[in-house]
């Protein structure tokens, strides 16, 4: 059964690269996105925030700027009345701007647990727990009026909880959105296709053992890719025709691996432990930033079962050559992985 999500979204789209610079507006294919980053749109105008509601939690959701420097609180979500709101500051256009909720919880030992917009990598739980949408702005009930801007929902339990994203609701002004991960526009059994994205972004679908990733653009290739950050990602191989490469252990940290000439097809195997696309952890199971050697294109990736996937023992001639492909870029760390 095929499982379209044809959902297109606009985004004005920034390189990811060794620095950030936004560009026009572009449509971004048809994945739907988790993990947003916000980037300030005017250097004139101060970014603000809004708050709307705590979606009824007992907990205190308490609200500051991580990116590009630490904040004193903004919002606390349960001293804050709905309308009320807190100057972030002046930024440079196309800053990035990282928020960070701190929830009071039970679960945590210092009594609280910390989640940022972005790539959930720095999360407590490695878990999504920020959705971001266009606000058009609103008078509220109590006669505040809220401008428009984008508007943050966060999920305030650790693991996932009730997956609500209602704990905490605020609006940021000033900003526009670019998608951190691009989920599947199509899902086919164990097959996750994606149509017409562009290059130097982070592509996500559910996990299992491995993923043989394919071409379908004809004439594209993969020319670089980053693995995600994690302790099931300690031994990872990089299979390309017949050379495997590694292990690679990106357990606390990643780097960048360059294909020169590209490729129009490769696995990346050793996901230990599998993860379950039915976890709470799900969509954000094994993300992989990819590059192209066109400006967009089309891929799929296929799951590989346990039973089909061997961990290999690679000739020392094969990680020597993918050791001279890739010394330029094995010593960079991934910029986006914070993100």
């Amino acid at each position: 059964m095929i499982l379209p999500c044809a959902r297109p979204w606009f985004y004005s789209i920034c390189l990811i690269a060794a620095s950030i610079l936004p560009v026009p507006a572009v449509t971004i294919g048809t994945g739907s996105l988790a993990g947003d980053s916000l980037f300030v749109l005017d250097a004139t105008q101060s970014v603000s925030v809004y708050f709307l509601s705590n979606g009824a939690s007992t907990r205190e959701n308490q609200l500051y700027l991580q990116l590009p420097h630490s904040s004193p609180l903004l919002i606390n979500s349960q001293t804050a009345t709905p309308g009320d709101s807190a100057s972030v500051g002046t930024f440079a256009s196309g800053t990035e701007l990282r928020f960070q909720n701190s929830v009071t919880d039970p679960l945590s030992a210092t009594g609280f647990f910390n989640y940022f917009t972005g790539l959930p990598f720095g999360n407590a739980d490695g878990n999504v727990h920020v959705s971001a949408e266009e606000f058009a702005g609103e008078t509220l009930g109590n006669g505040a009026n809220v401008p428009p801007g984008v508007l943050l929902k966060f999920e305030e339990s650790f693991g996932g909880g009730d997956l609500s994203f209602d704990d905490l609701a605020v609006v940021v002004t000033n900003v526009y959105r670019v998608p951190s991960l691009i989920l599947p526009g199509e899902v086919d059994d164990r097959t996750f296709r994606f149509f017409d994205e562009p290059s130097g972004f982070w592509f996500d679908p559910p996990s299992v053992e491995g993923f043989e990733y394919r071409m379908l653009t004809p004439g594209a290739h993969f020319t670089e890719i980053r693995f995600p950050v994690g302790p099931a990602f300690t031994n990872l191989y990089l299979s390309i025709g017949g050379d495997t490469f590694g292990p690679f252990d990106n357990g606390s940290d990643s780097h960048s691996f360059l294909m020169p000439g590209g490729v129009d097809r490769f696995r990346v195997i050793g996901i230990n432990p599998p993860l379950n696309p039915n976890s709470v952890a799900f969509p954000v199971g094994f993300p992989t930033y990819l590059a192209f050697d066109v400006p967009t294109a089309s891929f799929e990736m296929s799951a590989l079962l346990a039973t089909t996937v061997t961990t290999p023992e690679p000739a020392t001639a094969g990680i020597l050559a993918f050791g001279l492909l890739a010394l330029a870029a094995a010593q960079r760390s991934m910029r986006g992985r914070r993100r």
